[in-house]
């Protein structure tokens, strides 16, 4: 988990793991936005960023000269 201040918000990331990922390789990340309201932090934003499958893949050919 990581947390950050972006323009006066506080953005905390989450790495999210599927059953079977390796410790190195997230399935994706939460990524929630809070905002200071009331005397306390409430949530703005919510997003999902999906990784996709790197583990399998062919390889993407190397470019010719």
């Amino acid at each position: 988990m990581y947390g950050e201040i972006d323009r006066g918000y506080l953005v905390v990331s989450q790495q999210v793991y599927d059953r079977g990922d390796r410790v190195s390789s997230a399935s994706g990340e939460n990524v929630i936005t809070y905002r200071w309201a009331s005397g306390r932090f409430a949530e703005k934003y919510r997003t999902y960023n999906d990784y996709g499958q790197v583990d399998g893949v062919e390889p993407s050919p190397v470019p010719r000269d």
